[in-house]
């Protein structure tokens, strides 16, 4: 049984508010140009890149994976050629908006589920590849607990009008703010 206690949803609510915009604008904009989009999510996930460097080949390559079918492998081989450096969470933000049902990888997600990130003088796509296997997994097995269900129970009672979003990004949120 979960505490209830446990959960901020004054905090989970605003970050609700941050990615209903950003979701229901992803699906309608041209994110590649939009730079209302691209300032709410840089903003909403700290994404901090050089804008020349960096953003705009992220958000170019976010709207030409628009209705496919991409994994995490791709995406983060994809981003390591922007700037040669291996960059798992931005990676798995972008295929998590591309497709809802996909987790984050965050510092949040990774200590709730007990999993250790690769350490930053080894790491490799192999072993981001790997650690976002874990992820997934661990959200496999967590969206078929009761913890789950009493989770996104809780969620839903306290923010209806976020009914509509995945079981995981509900519990990712709640995740989030649970530091």
């Amino acid at each position: 049984m979960i505490n209830e206690k446990e959960f901020n949803f004054e905090n989970i609510a605003i970050g609700s508010a941050k990615y209903d915009f950003i979701m229901k604008k992803f699906s309608k904009t041209d994110v590649s140009k939009d730079e209302e989009f691209q300032m709410k999510f840089t903003g909403f996930y700290r994404i901090r890149r050089n804008k020349e460097l960096f953003l705009k080949k992220y958000y170019s390559y976010m709207e030409s994976l628009k209705g496919k079918t991409v994994s995490f492998e791709e995406i983060i081989k994809k981003v390591y050629t922007f700037k040669g450096s291996i960059e798992p969470s931005f990676s798995s933000k972008m295929l998590a908006t591309l497709n809802p049902d996909m987790p984050v990888w965050d510092q949040y997600v990774l200590a709730n589920a007990k999993i250790d990130a690769p350490r930053p003088y080894n790491v490799t796509i192999d072993k981001c590849v790997e650690t976002y296997r874990k992820v997934v997994n661990f959200y496999t097995f967590l969206l078929n607990s009761d913890i789950a269900e009493e989770m996104v129970e809780l969620f839903d009672k306290k923010l209806p009008q976020y009914k509509h979003f995945t079981r995981i990004k509900k519990i990712d949120l709640m995740f989030w703010q649970k530091r």
